[in-house]
């Protein structure tokens, strides 16, 4: 039985963010849907 894929958000883009991302893919499951920050710049560089 396969599991099916989790969309998920990162809130904040400092950075801990780029461990996340970075072990996302280790997790098949997990799909990085969106990165969100005040600071539009570090969003926009985590996407």
């Amino acid at each position: 039985m396969s599991e099916r894929p989790v969309g998920v958000g990162i809130i904040g883009c400092g950075v801990i963010s780029g461990a996340y991302l970075k072990a996302a893919p280790n997790f098949p499951i997990l799909q990085v849907k969106a990165c969100a920050d005040l600071n539009l710049e570090a969003a926009q560089a985590k996407a």
